[in-house]
């Protein structure tokens, strides 16, 4: 008899159909079976038998689906029951099984948390808490974020008058140091470009003749926590948790000679909470308008660029990463994103406190 391959019909379908073919066999001892043909295999399965012993003999289970962030990561798991359906209508483990049944195990649908929507005012030339641009108009900044991540979607920023602010644009650069950040440094030197890169402490503890090179060339250096924690989102964390992220990393920054006043949560997960902690160490929250979303693996280097080139504008703070999983389509777009933006008649400056 040829054995069931169960788990390459979840990995392809997602979907376990059970056909129970209105065939009865008797047994040598006389007991009625119903023939059940699951995954090609013709399986003999007693009278009477329910669902749930069908499920427990061959080992299946119903999937649940998770409850996922704005970017698609876990924030809880098995949050979404799957279910049983039988001939269409839903089931449950003790429905008992007859000649002619279609059992269909199907898998909880995931499900991304809601999102908010918020609006900050800005009075010109104030810088505000949290930044999201160097906008140097009045007006609102529009933030779409996630309703329990706290994780940024969008920020757009609507003047309500004319901008008094220079046509500046700030590159920022997230995750590191890490294995590219000299080959990014590279090409901002080779082009003269002032970038801010936010540091992670563990990697800075690691890595601190990086951090040093980040200011000898002129850049920005700001906090990014200590070790990235995203599960729960920051904003989530415990307060004791929250300060010990920001205050480990402004010491070991301190301790190079650095004195940091610009904090950026990681996945921009921020609330009231974040900004004082913050405030605690003589920081401001700084997060961004302009995405491209280029941690994300697979993503491309033209992507990167049109996806910045499209969104930029005077006071834009851009979020670009030299660490995470795929900074080398980052370093393969960054001379077409400094020479783009220049082209519009804008100005790469770092950010100051």
């Amino acid at each position: 008899m040829k054995v069931p391959r169960f788990g390459r019909l979840f990995a392809v379908l997602g979907v376990v159909a059970v056909i129970l073919i209105p065939t009865v066999v008797a047994t040598a001892r006389g007991r009625a079976t119903i023939a059940v043909r699951v995954d090609g295999s013709l399986l003999s399965v007693r009278g009477g038998t329910t669902v749930g012993d069908l499920m427990q003999r061959y080992g299946l289970h119903l999937q649940p689906g998770n409850l996922l962030d704005v970017d698609g990561a876990v924030l809880q798991r098995g949050v979404e029951p799957g279910r049983i359906v039988i001939d269409g209508r839903t089931a449950n483990a003790s429905t008992t099984l007859r000649a002619g049944d279609s059992v269909i195990l199907e898998a909880g649908a995931s499900r991304a948390e809601p999102r908010v929507r918020s609006v900050y005012r800005t009075q010109g030339a104030r810088t505000t808490n949290p930044q999201f641009s160097l906008a140097g108009a009045p007006g609102e900044e529009i933030v779409v974020s996630g309703a329990i991540s706290g994780k940024v979607v969008s920020a757009t920023f609507r003047p309500a008058g004319p901008s008094r602010g220079p046509r500046s644009v700030a590159l920022t650069f997230d995750d590191g140091p890490g294995p590219y950040t000299a080959r990014i440094l590279s090409v901002l030197r080779k082009y003269g470009a002032p970038a801010t890169f936010f540091v992670i402490g563990i990697h800075a503890r690691d890595h601190g003749d990086l951090v040093r090179e980040e200011v000898q060339a002129g850049m920005a250096v700001g906090n990014h926590s200590w070790d990235h924690p995203i599960r729960p989102p920051f904003a989530k964390l415990s307060g004791s948790r929250m300060r010990s992220e920001i205050e480990q990393t402004e010491q070991l920054l301190l301790s190079m000679g650095i004195a940091p006043q610009l904090f950026r949560p990681p996945g921009g997960s921020f609330s009231q909470r974040v900004i004082d902690a913050a405030r605690a160490v003589d920081s401001r929250v700084v997060l961004w308008d302009v995405d491209p979303m280029d941690w994300k693996r697979g993503r491309t280097p033209g992507q990167i660029v049109r996806a910045v080139l499209k969104a930029v504008r005077p006071g834009a703070i851009i979020e670009l990463h030299d660490g995470g999983p795929n900074p080398q389509a980052t370093l393969a777009a960054l001379p077409r994103i400094i020479t783009g933006i220049r082209a519009k008649g804008l100005r790469l400056v770092a950010l100051g406190a």
